[in-house]
C-alpha cells in the first residue's frame, strides 16, 4: 500500500519554496492513523467554515503552534510546517471581547522531536459547542497548555509515531459563539520512518537545450600541471624523471535540498538515490567530437555522487632523457560541464509496518563533470621555465656519451 503526490505537483517550482498544501484532499488521505476528533460534529457549520492543512504532500512535518484562549473555549489557532513562517490564523481572536492580537501561548519544536497534542472538549453555555483545551508534549514533557475555564472530556487517540502530517477542523457560525475553534483533529503518521529513497527526478532546465547551446562546457580545460627541470651544466648528463605521476580531478554531482524538516529527516534517515543525472559525456561524433549532457545512472547513500579519476603519463625517456639546462612543462586537460538546475523529486518513504508513502522533494543540483582528459608535455630551454614555479628534479642517466646543449 503507498499514497503518492508526485504527479499532480511535478515541476510547480518557481525558486523552489512550496506552501503548505490547504485543499480539503489533503486531509481526506493519507498515511496517517484515524484521528480524535475534540468538538462538535462535522456536519454542524457551513462548508466554508472548514480548513486544513496538510505537510505530507512535501514531506513537512508541523512544528509550531499559537493559540489564543478564551473563557469558555479555544477562539484561535496558528500553526508553523517545517522551518517556514507561521501561517492564517484560525477563529477569531477578538471573539471573546479581549481583542487581542498576541497569542496567549506560542510553541516550536524541531522535527526529530516527539510530539503529541492532547485535546478536550469544551462546557459551554448550552452544552459542548467547541474545542476546550489544547496541551501540547514534546519528548515526554508538558510544553504547551491553554484553554478555556470550562473543559469537558479529554479525547483519547493513538499518536503513532509522533510525527504530525496534517490538520483539520472548523469555526463556529452559531450565534453567540461565532469564531471559536468548533472542531479540531491532528493526523499522525502510522509509524517511523525506516528509509527514504529517491528514485524519479524531474529538472526545469531542458537537458536538450543546453546541448544545443553547449551551455556550460568548456573545452580544454585545466586539470593541473607540473615542471620538470634538468639543471646539469651544458654538456653534461641527460636526466630522466623514469617515475609516473598522476593528475587527479573528482566529478561531482549534487542534489541540494531547499528543506530541512523533512518527515524523514525527523527520523534520522538519510535520502538516498538511485536513477539519472544529467552529467558531460565522452565526446564519440568522429567529425565534430561535439561533447553533450547525458543522464548518467547513479546510485548514493547521500545527496551526492563523488566518483574520482586519475591520469598517469610519464615523462622523460629510460634511453635518452632529457638534456641539460632545460624545462620540461606536462599539463592535463579535459572537457569540463557544469549543468545547474532546480528539480523537484519523488520520495519514496519506507516505514516500519511495511507500508510505503511518497512525498515531494524540492530544491538545487549541480554537477560538474570531466571528461575525454588528455596530457601532454613540452620541452624547453631552462631560461623560459616562469619565475616562482617549483619544478621536479630528476636522475643523471649514461647514455654513451656526454649529451649536447639544449637548443632551439
Amino acid at each position: 500500500m503507498h499514497f503518492s503526490i508526485f504527479a499532480t505537483a511535478v515541476l510547480s517550482v518557481a525558486g523552489i519554496a512550496g506552501a503548505v498544501n490547504t485543499d480539503k484532499k489533503s486531509c481526506e488521505g493519507g498515511p496517517w492513523l484515524e484521528p480524535a476528533k475534540a468538538g462538535l460534529p462535522w456536519e454542524s457549520s457551513p462548508e466554508n467554515h472548514y480548513f486544513c492543512e496538510g505537510g505530507h504532500a512535501d514531506g513537512e512535518l508541523l512544528t509550531g503552534i499559537r493559540v489564543w484562549r478564551g473563557d469558555w473555549a479555544v477562539w484561535g489557532l496558528q500553526f508553523q510546517w517545517g522551518q517556514g513562517d507561521f501561517g492564517k490564523v484560525y477563529g477569531d481572536t477578538t471573539s471573546d471581547g479581549t481583542n487581542r492580537k498576541d497569542p496567549d501561548q506560542e510553541l516550536k519544536w524541531q522535527p526529530t522531536d516527539e510530539v503529541v497534542i492532547k485535546l478536550w472538549d469544551n462546557k459551554g453555555k448550552k452544552g459542548l459547542d467547541g474545542v476546550g483545551w489544547v496541551q501540547v508534549w514534546i519528548n515526554g514533557e508538558k510544553k504547551l497548555t491553554q484553554g478555556s475555564d470550562h473543559t469537558g472530556d479529554e479525547r483519547t487517540f493513538d499518536a503513532g509515531s509522533k510525527k504530525i502530517l496534517a490538520i483539520q477542523g472548523k469555526t463556529a457560525s452559531q450565534a453567540g459563539t461565532k469564531g471559536l475553534i468548533e472542531t479540531l483533529q491532528f493526523y499522525y503518521l502510522e509509524s517511523k520512518i525506516e528509509s527514504t529513497v529517491m528514485s524519479k527526478i524531474e529538472f526545469t532546465e531542458d537537458i536538450n537545450k543546453w546541448n544545443s547551446e553547449q551551455k556550460g562546457i568548456q573545452k580544454q580545460a585545466s586539470l593541473g600541471s607540473i615542471w620538470f627541470i634538468n639543471e646539469n651544466e651544458e654538456g653534461g648528463l641527460n636526466q630522466t624523471f623514469g617515475q609516473t605521476d598522476t593528475f587527479t580531478w573528482t566529478n561531482h554531482k549534487t542534489l541540494g535540498d531547499t528543506k530541512t524538516h523533512t518527515v524523514g529527516l525527523g527520523f534520522g534517515a538519510k535520502t538516498s538515490f538511485e536513477g539519472g543525472l544529467p552529467g558531460v559525456a565522452k565526446a564519440t561524433t568522429e567529425v565534430s567530437f561535439e561533447s553533450k549532457y547525458e543522464f548518467q545512472y547513479a546510485k548514493t547513500e547521500s545527496n551526492e555522487v563523488v566518483d574520482t579519476h586519475t591520469l598517469a603519463y610519464t615523462t622523460g625517456s629510460t634511453v635518452q632523457g632529457y638534456p641539460p639546462q632545460s624545462a620540461t612543462h606536462c599539463e592535463a586537460t579535459a572537457t569540463r560541464g557544469t549543468f545547474d538546475s532546480d528539480y523537484v523529486g519523488e520520495v519514496t518513504a519506507k516505514l516500519a509496518n511495511g507500508k510505503n508513502f511518497k512525498y515531494r522533494q524540492t530544491g538545487r543540483f549541480k554537477s560538474i563533470t570531466y571528461v575525454d582528459a588528455v596530457s601532454s608535455c613540452k620541452t624547453m630551454p631552462k631560461s623560459q621555465m616562469p619565475a616562482g614555479v617549483m619544478p621536479k628534479k630528476g636522475a643523471n642517466i649514461q647514455v654513451g656519451k656526454r649529451a649536447v646543449s639544449f637548443r632551439v
